[in-house]
């Protein structure tokens, strides 16, 4: 059982996609919001993000966007596509890294140490390989 929110509940939405990102509304004639940048914030109306939901899933499918407040995922029965993510093994984070060209992997140091100081990784053997294998300089 959830419970009613009020629908001009502003919501921070965080954009999870590496670039801009751009949702324009269905609701509303000319209403767009546009993310600059990976991890840029954007407050959306929890009304704006009903109408995303159902006429652009895309954005809750694919984790183009992140919503922190569990209360609004569960209002918006979103759950679903954030609880999932899969958590891989550390032999699957190697084989993984090993294929990686370097470039790439400045990229994925970066994200595997935000990651890390969020407390989205938490494994400290996980932590561990990713820090040699991406040679990370980060402090635990």
């Amino acid at each position: 059982e959830h419970k009613q929110l009020p629908l001009d509940t502003m919501v921070a939405c965080t954009n999870m996609t590496s670039g801009k990102l751009i949702y324009i509304s269905s609701r509303q004639m000319g209403f767009t919001i546009e993310w600059e940048h990976e991890g840029d914030v954007e407050y959306i109306e929890l009304g704006e993000l009903v109408t995303m939901r159902n006429s652009q899933r895309a954005f809750f499918e694919k984790n183009w966007i992140a919503i922190e407040d569990p209360e609004v995922k569960k209002f918006l029965r979103v759950n679903a596509y954030y609880d999932g993510i899969p958590s891989m093994d550390d032999s699957e984070i190697l084989k993984i890294l090993k294929g990686v060209p370097d470039g790439f992997k400045e990229i994925l140091a970066n994200k595997a140490s935000k990651m890390i100081s969020d407390g989205t990784i938490d494994s400290r053997k996980t932590i561990a390989l990713l820090k040699s294998e991406l040679n990370l300089d980060i402090e635990e």
